[in-house]
C-alpha cells in the first residue's frame, strides 16, 4: 500500500509510481527481507505486525485523511477510533496473507520482475531499469529495498486472492438492471411553498422570551479558550532572503537546472456554466442551451465575464467569477478542454456542451509548452537558492535564540538582535489551532498551558523546521453574556415562530384540500412543478432533500403527502406527479457500469464474510492496548 511513499509523496518520480500502480512493490535482487527486527503492536496467529509496519500504515492513512478532511483534529481522530482502524487494516491484510499462503496463492519472483520493468520511476535516461536511482528512490520515501519488496509480495499475494474471490461473485443482468433503474429512477412533483417572510412581520418576541431561552440554553453560547501568540520561525522559507540572491547566481542555477522548469501548455481561463445532466432530455438540454445563449448576450466584454459569472454561473465556480485558475491538459473533461486550448486570450467562446451542461470559456492567459526565459522564472529561482542558504542556518538561529531565552530575554528582544520578524495569529480555540501552522496536539496543550506574556521553552515542530512561541492572550472558556447574544437568539426565535406558522399553513391547506386532493384556487395558482429528481434527494428549486425524495418515491399515488416539509425558507405541500423510468438507450450506456459495480459490491461481501470467519478463527494479541488510546 505503499504509505511511506503516499506520506512522502513530493517528488516527480513518486507521483510517477502512483500514476502506474495501486498495491504493486518492486523485486529486483536489492537487500534481504529479513534486515529488520523490531517490537510488534500485535500478534496475528503468532504472526507479528511490527511497530514499523504499524508506523507507515498510520502516517499513510493520516495523510490521506487530511487530503480529504483538511480541518480535522486530534480530538476528532479519537471519537472515530482512528489508531484502532489502522491497526484492524493491517490485521485483515495480514489474515489475506496468511490465507493466501494456506491455498498455496504467490507471487513469483518472475512475475515481480516483470512489473518493475513498467515503473518508469526506476528507469535511467535509457529507460532501463536502474538499481542505483531504485535505491535513492526508496531512500528518499524512508524505506529500504527490503521493506519495499517484502510489502509487495505480501500485497500483491492478497490482491491475486482478492482476484479469484472476485471470480466467485456471480452477477446476473436482471440484477444489475433493477439496481441501474433504482438509482436512474427520476420522479417530478407539484410543490404549493409557504414562504417564511410572509409569515415574519406577524411575530413579535420580546426580550424576557429571549432571557428565558438564553437560561434554557446556556450551553449553547459557551466561548472556548481562546489564546493567540508571537512567534519567530524557524524555517528556510522564513529566513530565505531571496532579495540577496544576485542575478548571476540565479542564472547559474537556471542554466543548471534547466529541466526541472520545463512546463506543459497550460491557460488560466473562467468559465459560466448552465447545469443539465448528461443524460437530460433533448428539451432540457435545449432550455440550457437556450439559457446559455442568453447570458451570452450579456457580456459586452471581456471585462463583464467575472461579474456575469458570479450572477448566472450554477458551478461551483460561480462565487469566484468563474475562475478555474491554470490547468493543463488532460484536467477537464474532454469537451471543455478541447474548446479552452482552441480559444486565444480575450475572446469569449461559443456555448460548449460537457457532462455537466453548457458553458461558456473565457481564456485569459495561455503558456505553450516548453522551458520559459529566465526572466519568467528569476523570483521562483530566486527563492529557491535563498532557502538552500537559508537551510544552512536554521539550527545555528535556534541555537542562539534558545540561549537568549534561558537568559531570560523576551522574543521582541531576540527577534531585533538576530533580526527576524515577529509574527502573530488570530486568536485560536485549542480545538483547531492558528489557521498559518499546523500544530500537532500536545504543541497546542502546551500553548495553552502557558500564562499570558510566557513564552515556550523549548522549540515546536512545524512544516520545515521549528517556531518559538510566546503566548499574548489568554481566554478562559466562558459563557458569553446575554447583551451580547440577545439579537442572535431574537432574530432565531422570531425564524422559529414564523417557521411554525408557515407550517401550520401548509397543514390548513392539506386539511382543504381532503380525500379529493382539490387545492383552493388560491393555492393552485402559486402550485409549480420540479424539474425530474432522482432518489438520491437534490431538488432543483429546494436543494438537498432526501426526507422529500424518499416521500415522493414511496407515495402509492399522486395525492397530496400527508405530512407538510420545512426548510430554511419555510414550508411546503407536496405531491408526486411522474415516475420517469430510464430508458433502453441509457441501460446500454451504463450497463457495464452497473454490472462491475454489483460484481464488486458481491466481492465486498464475500471478502467481508471471509474475513469475519478468519477473525473468529485467529488468535489476534495486542499485547499493549494502550498504544491505542
Amino acid at each position: 500500500m505503499l504509505d511511506a511513499i503516499r506520506k512522502n509523496a513530493q517528488g516527480w518520480a513518486v507521483k510517477v509510481i502512483f500514476g502506474l500502480i495501486i498495491v504493486v512493490f518492486v523485486f529486483w535482487g536489492v537487500g534481504s527481507i529479513n534486515d529488520q527486527k523490531t517490537s510488534a503492536v500485535a500478534y496475528v496467529n503468532e504472526q507479528p505486525i511490527t511497530f514499523t509496519q504499524y508506523k507507515r500504515q498510520y502516517e499513510g492513512e493520516l495523510e490521506r485523511i487530511k487530503e480529504q478532511f483538511k480541518d480535522i483534529t486530534s480530538e476528532q481522530l479519537k471519537q472515530i477510533d482512528f489508531k484502532r482502524q489502522v491497526l484492524e487494516q493491517l490485521v485483515d491484510q495480514t489474515l489475506l496473507e496468511q490465507k493466501a499462503g494456506e491455498t498455496g496463492i504467490t507471487a513469483s519472483n518472475e512475475e515481480i520482475r516483470r512489473t518493475i520493468a513498467g515503473i518508469k520511476a526506476f528507469r535511467n535516461d535509457q529507460g532501463r531499469f536502474d538499481a542505483d536511482i531504485y535505491r535513492r528512490v526508496l531512500a528518499a520515501q524512508g524505506m529500504t529495498p527490503a521493506e519495499f519488496e517484502e510489502a509487495y509480495r505480501k500485497n500483491l499475494t492478497a490482491q491475486t486472492l482478492l482476484g479469484h474471490l472476485a471470480a466467485t461473485a456471480v452477477v446476473g443482468e436482471a440484477e444489475a438492471r433493477g439496481m441501474f433503474v433504482f438509482a436512474r429512477e427520476k420522479a417530478r412533483a407539484e410543490i404549493v411553498t409557504f414562504p417564511l417572510d410572509v409569515h415574519l412581520s406577524r411575530v413579535t418576541v420580546d426580550e424576557e422570551q429571549a432571557k428565558a431561552f438564553y437560561a434554557a440554553n446556556e450551553a449553547r453560547f459557551e466561548a472556548p479558550a481562546m489564546a493567540r501568540i508571537d512567534y519567530l520561525e524557524f524555517t528556510p522559507a522564513a529566513l530565505a532572503r531571496p532579495n540577496e540572491v544576485e542575478v548571476a547566481e540565479a542564472r547559474d542555477y537556471f542554466q543548471a537546472n534547466m529541466k526541472d522548469f520545463a512546463q506543459e501548455e497550460s491557460i488560466r481561463a473562467r468559465h459560466i456554466l448552465a447545469k443539465v445532466a448528461a443524460d437530460a432530455s433533448p428539451q432540457e438540454v435545449e432550455r440550457a442551451r437556450k439559457k446559455i445563449e442568453d447570458i451570452r448576450g450579456r457580456i459586452k466584454s471581456p471585462k463583464d465575464f467575472a461579474n456575469i459569472a458570479v450572477k448566472f454561473s450554477e458551478g461551483p465556480s460561480a462565487p469566484g467569477g468563474g475562475d478555474l485558475g491554470w490547468f493543463g491538459r488532460g484536467t477537464m473533461v474532454p469537451a471543455f478542454e478541447d474548446a479552452a486550448f482552441a480559444l486565444a486570450p480575450g475572446v469569449v467562446s461559443e456555448p460548449v456542451r460537457s457532462d455537466f451542461g453548457w458553458h461558456l470559456i473565457l481564456v485569459e492567459e495561455k503558456k505553450e509548452a516548453g522551458i520559459p526565459a529566465f526572466a519568467e522564472v528569476r523570483d521562483e529561482i530566486a527563492r529557491k537558492v535563498a532557502e538552500e542558504k537559508a537551510a544552512g542556518r536554521v539550527a545555528d538561529l535556534l541555537d542562539e535564540a534558545l540561549a537568549r531565552l534561558s537568559a531570560g530575554e523576551k522574543l521582541a528582544a531576540i527577534a531585533q538582535a538576530l533580526d527576524l520578524p515577529v509574527r502573530s495569529t488570530a486568536p485560536f480555540p485549542r480545538t483547531s489551532g492558528p489557521e498559518e501552522l499546523a500544530l500537532a496536539e500536545d504543541d497546542l496543550a502546551g500553548l495553552f498551558a502557558l500564562q499570558q506574556g510566557q513564552a515556550t521553552t523549548s522549540p515546536i515542530s512545524v512544516e520545515g523546521g521549528y517556531i518559538l512561541a510566546e503566548r499574548t492572550m489568554a481566554r478562559d472558556a466562558a459563557i458569553r453574556p446575554f447583551a451580547e447574544v440577545k439579537e442572535l437568539i431574537l432574530a432565531e426565535l422570531r425564524q422559529k415562530a414564523a417557521l411554525e406558522l408557515a407550517e401550520n399553513a401548509a397543514k390548513a391547506a392539506l386539511e382543504a384540500a381532503g380525500t379529493s386532493g382539490a387545492l383552493p384556487e388560491a393555492l393552485k395558482a402559486r402550485a409549480r412543478t420540479t424539474e425530474p429528481f432522482t432518489r438520491q434527494g437534490f431538488i432543483p428549486g429546494l436543494g438537498m432533500n432526501e426526507f422529500l425524495a424518499q416521500a415522493v418515491f414511496s407515495a402509492k399515488d399522486a395525492s397530496w403527502l400527508p405530512i407538510p416539509f420545512t426548510t430554511q425558507g419555510g414550508a411546503f405541500i407536496a405531491r408526486r406527479t411522474a415516475l420517469l423510468q430510464p430508458t433502453d438507450a441509457e441501460w446500454e450506456r451504463e450497463r457495464n457500469f452497473f454490472l462491475s459495480t454489483l460484481r464488486q459490491r458481491k466481492t465486498d461481501q464475500i471478502m467481508g464474510a471471509m474475513l469475519k470467519e478468519l477473525r473468529a478463527q485467529a488468535k489476534i494479541e495486542i499485547p499493549d492496548p494502550r498504544m491505542l488510546e
